[in-house]
């Protein structure tokens, strides 16, 4: 029995109890004790496969992590490699082989020394806003903005 079909048992079984003004039938008593057995049933269902799916994910991030990581060392190899074509085209010059032409390029970088001697004509800014959200919890009324109540899970 699927967890809607419990809750939708459960919410009948609650409407015919106040239909009867609250008097409970034997009946009733035995499918509310049979309803909170499924309950709890299914429940540690759920559970389980939530802890499953987290242990999955805590998996999945540890193998992200892995590859971030082989991606990081596959670049610093081209870099490497790169720098030795680099030092052979300065050392011989311009050169090709059957498939590849080998040369330089000239380019210019700007590096920044000291970010507070750059005269203000050659600074670009840039501005962020992003809400307080504390300060907005606290005041509760800003225009603007509401609070939303949430509910979340706590699994033990």
């Amino acid at each position: 029995m699927s967890l809607y079909s419990i809750n939708s048992d459960y919410l009948d079984l609650l409407a015919s109890i106040e239909d009867a003004e609250g008097e409970v039938t034997p009946e009733q008593e035995t499918a509310l004790a049979i309803n909170e057995s499924e309950l709890l049933a299914k429940s540690d269902g759920y559970a389980y496969v939530i802890a499953t799916i987290t242990g999955q994910i805590a998996t999945i991030d540890a193998e992200v992590t892995r590859l971030k990581d082989l991606k990081k060392a596959r670049q610093r190899g081209i870099e490497r490699l790169k720098g030795a074509l680099l030092g052979a085209v300065t050392l011989h010059g311009k050169y090709e082989s059957d498939t590849h032409k080998f040369s330089t390029r000239k380019s210019t970088s700007v590096i920044i020394d000291d970010i507070e001697q750059v005269p203000a004509e050659y600074l670009v800014a840039k501005v962020t806003t992003s809400p307080d959200k504390n300060a907005i919890k606290a005041a509760g009324d800003v225009p603007g903005t509401h609070l939303q109540h949430n509910e979340s899970l706590v699994i033990k």
